[in-house]
C-alpha cells in the first residue's frame, strides 16, 4: 500500500485590504494522524511544523492538532500560538511551540484506527463550501464547460464502524461525484443495497470511470501509449465502456 500523506489538512488564510502597503495575517492549522502505523513518521510533521514556524512573521497565527482513534475536541490540540508583535517576543514563543512539539513527538503513542465521527462534522462543512466556491469560481472564469472536476476518496470504506470507531479499506462499494464539461447534471447512477455493502444491480469499476473521464473530455479513451523501452498499453484497457447515463 502506498505511503499516506501524514498531514490530512494544512490551511493558511491571507487576511489583507485592497492597499499596496496594508499588513497582512498568517493562520496555519495542521492535522497530524498518529493512528496505527503513521504514528512512527511524526518527525516528518515535526520537520514541517518546524518549517512553518521559520515562514511565520510576528502577529501570524499556528495550530497543530492530532487525529487519533478518540473524538476530536479541543484536548488534541497539540500546540497552539497567536505571535507577539514584537519580534524577540515572536522568537520565544516559537522556541516554545517548537519544545512542544519535540515532546509531543516523544511522548505519542499510536491509536489503532482514525475515528471519523467527530471529524466528519469539521471536514465536511468545509468541503461543502471549498467544492462549491471551485464550481462557481470555474464558471466566473468560462473554465466550467471545459473542465472535469472529480471529487472522491482515494478507497472504499467499509460501510460499518470497527472496534476503534473507524473505517477500514473496501473495494466492494465506492461513491463518487463528477461535474462539468461533456456531463450531465443532477443524474444519479448506481447504488448499493441497504447495508452499502454490495452494488444493487449495475456495477462499475474504474476502467469505466476512466473511460468516462478521457470520453467527456473529448479524449479517445482507447488510444495507445508507445513509450520507449515500455510494452504498448492504451489509456483505458480492453476497451471498457464510459458510463453512457451521464455523458452529456
Amino acid at each position: 500500500m502506498r505511503t499516506r500523506a501524514l498531514l490530512l489538512a494544512a490551511a493558511a488564510t491571507a487576511l489583507a485590504s485592497c492597499g499596496a502597503s496594508a499588513p497582512h495575517n498568517t493562520g496555519v492549522y495542521l492535522l497530524v494522524d498518529t493512528s496505527g502505523s503513521y504514528n512512527r513518521q511524526l518527525n516528518k510533521a515535526e520537520q514541517i511544523v518546524l518549517y512553518a514556524l521559520s515562514r511565520l512573521q510576528p502577529l501570524d497565527s499556528i495550530a497543530v492538532a492530532r487525529i487519533d482513534a478518540g473524538s476530536f475536541s479541543e484536548k488534541n490540540i497539540i500546540a497552539k500560538a497567536s505571535f507577539d508583535d514584537r519580534p524577540s517576543s515572536t522568537n520565544r514563543q516559537k522556541r516554545a511551540f517548537a519544545s512542544r512539539m519535540e515532546s509531543f513527538v516523544d511522548e505519542s503513542r499510536p491509536a489503532p484506527f482514525t475515528d471519523i465521527t467527530e471529524m466528519a462534522k469539521q471536514v465536511a462543512p468545509n468541503f461543502d463550501q471549498a467544492y462549491s466556491t471551485l464550481l462557481d469560481d470555474l464558471k466566473e472564469r468560462g473554465l466550467y464547460e471545459s473542465t472535469v472536476v472529480v471529487a472522491m476518496g482515494e478507497f472504499g470504506r467499509t460501510p460499518w464502524l470497527n472496534a476503534s470507531r473507524g473505517r477500514d479499506h473496501y473495494p466492494s462499494a465506492w461513491s463518487l461525484m463528477l461535474t462539468g464539461c461533456g456531463l450531465k447534471r443532477g443524474v444519479v447512477v448506481g447504488g448499493t443495497d441497504r447495508d452499502g455493502v454490495d452494488p444493487d444491480g449495475r456495477a462499475f469499476n474504474e476502467q469505466n470511470l476512466f473511460a468516462t473521464l478521457f470520453t467527456a473530455l473529448g479524449i479517445d479513451p482507447y488510444g495507445e501509449y508507445d513509450l520507449p523501452g515500455f510494452p504498448t498499453f492504451h489509456r483505458v484497457e480492453d476497451r471498457a465502456a464510459p458510463i453512457a447515463e451521464v455523458l452529456a
